[in-house]
């Protein structure tokens, strides 16, 4: 049996580890080719990561121009322990306000727990 199908996580398993994770490793595509890393909050919107930024931020300066991007999340202390998951693809900006406050609202949620009264 090969090592990748040993260690493999299940769907199941996936959902579980994408939704404690609380920061994720961001790379889109500079003007000059080169990764731009960052970490970001993010939530799941089914299989996909949703995050937000800044209409003029770096990054989505980067997907405007490509949207190819990686994702990616891990954990573990010692490498016994390590595992993760990568995810490629590409990008879309969304620039609905609506749909931004609810994704902010989501992120929110998950890693601090509750809404602040100031946001419902």
């Amino acid at each position: 049996m090969h090592r990748r199908r040993q260690i493999e996580m299940s769907e199941e398993e996936r959902a579980a580890f994408l939704g404690r994770a609380r920061t994720a490793a961001f790379s889109t595509i500079d003007p000059w080719g080169y990764p731009h890393t960052v970490a970001m909050w993010f939530a799941m919107e089914g299989d996909c990561p949703v995050m937000t930024t800044y209409a003029k931020s770096q990054k989505a300066r980067n997907v405007e121009r490509n949207p190819k991007v990686a994702f990616m999340v891990e954990e573990g202390e010692t490498y016994d322990t390590l595992k993760g998951i990568l995810i490629r693809g590409e990008a879309e900006l969304v620039r609905d306000f609506d749909y931004t406050v609810a994704v902010l609202k989501r992120i929110h949620e998950k890693m601090l727990g509750a809404l602040l009264p100031a946001v419902e």
